[in-house]
Order: structure tokens, then sequence, then C-alpha cells
């Protein structure tokens, strides 16, 4: 497939925006799911977890099972580059938008990127900001992928110059489960050193950074757990 040249960080903030907001009324109907995965059988609806991964009384961010590119919280997926790079889902909508594709993890299907040699920056992610409330109740992110190395982020609305949260797994030729505890997470330390509040978290991303040879990654299952 031809990949889509995207626009700038900040110009994604605001296409993001434009997606939620018509006329000050949401154009989409997102349900909030809670404790444990969606039926792959049956989505939309929340049950008991069938994933031995993920703990009972997680937060499900997306699952990607509905298709679409609206995660479970209320917001959306979205992608982001420095400008030159190239990105997209490997099923991008008709604006562009990423969305999930058939996987095979054992569920239906996940969110698959493929993006160019990156020259900065590349990433791809979803804002939690309407769970905010929530989120202060867990202690970490866990998700699955399969391919290349990347950076896992979790913003907070503390963090003002980019210095955000990571947990950077190595690349994965088979599906992972990656359980990032926020104590866990460092900054990269090129901006101010910021103490980590759960309380303030407003975006989960993924980033790749300058150097990277082009490739392929899917992330499937997004929650915050609480683990030991």
């Amino acid at each position: 497939m031809n990949l889509t040249k995207l626009i700038s960080l900040g110009t994604v903030a605001f296409f993001a925006l434009g997606l939620v907001a018509c006329e000050g009324v949401n154009k989409y109907e997102v349900e909030v799911v809670e404790l444990g995965n969606t039926d792959p059988d049956d989505p939309g609806t929340g049950g008991p977890t069938d994933d031995p991964d993920v703990p009972e009384g997680s937060l499900l961010v997306d699952d990607f099972e509905d298709g679409d590119h609206a995660n479970q919280v209320g917001d959306w997926w979205f992608v982001y580059t420095d400008g030159s790079t190239e990105i997209a889902s490997d099923n991008p909508g008709s604006d562009g938008e990423p969305l999930p594709s058939k996987t095979d993890n054992g569920s239906k299907q996940a969110l698959t990127i493929i993006y160019g040699d990156v020259d900065s920056y590349a990433g791809w992610g979803t804002n939690v900001a309407p769970v905010a409330g929530k989120i202060a109740g867990f202690n970490a992110v866990q998700y699955k992928y399969k391919g290349s190395g990347h950076c896992m982020r979790v913003e907070t609305t503390d963090v003002t110059d980019y210095d955000y949260y990571l947990y950077c797994p190595g690349t994965s030729a088979e599906w992972k489960t990656v359980t990032a505890k926020f104590k866990d997470l460092s900054q990269g330390g090129w901006g101010s050193p910021v103490e980590f509040n759960s309380a303030n978290v407003k975006t989960v991303s993924f980033q790749v950074e300058g150097g990277s040879p082009a490739d392929t990654i899917s992330i499937d299952d997004v929650y915050f757990v609480n683990v030991e």
C-alpha cells in the first residue's frame, strides 16, 4: 500500500478534536467499557476477562474489535509525524484515520501501523481524558504488540515540553504482552523533570524514534490495570 504522509503533531491535535466535535455534539456514540475484555464474538459488551494476562477490574482503552478509530473511553486514535516521515495504518479511512484490520493473535482485529524511514519521530496514540478521574485507581498500562521496537508513552498534563514518561520494549517477532507499571516509567531526559501523577494522564501514545528504518507494528488490547 502507499503510505500517507501525514500532518505535523500540532495539526494532528486539531484533526483529532475536529473529529470529536460537530456543533458541540459528538457525532459518534462511544461506550466506556470496564471490567475485563470485550467478548470477541460480541463486540461492545463487557464481561469477565477470558485473557489470563488481564487482571479483573481493569479499564479497557481499546481492543479494536469494533473496527473504527474510536477507543472505548470516549475519544479517538490518531497518528502523528515529524512532517517528513510517512506513517499510516494498513487500513486508513477516507480521511486517513487509523482503522483496525484483521490480525493473527486469536482476536478479530488489531491496529497495525506501517511507517517509512523515520527522520525525527513518528507515532500514534489515543486520548483518554474522558476517564481521567478513573485512571488514578490503576498502577500500570498493559497492551499486546508484535513487530518493531518502540516507546509507549504515558502523557500527562503536567509535562509541557513533550518529555513524557516512557517504556520502551524491543522488537518482537511474536505477540508479546507488555505490563508497564507507572512506577517504572521514566522521562526521556531532554525536558524538565516532573513527578508522575496518574490523576493527570491525558493520552497513551506509541512512538518510533529518529533513525529507525521502515517497519511495521501491531498493537492490541490496551488496558489500564492494577498489578502487584
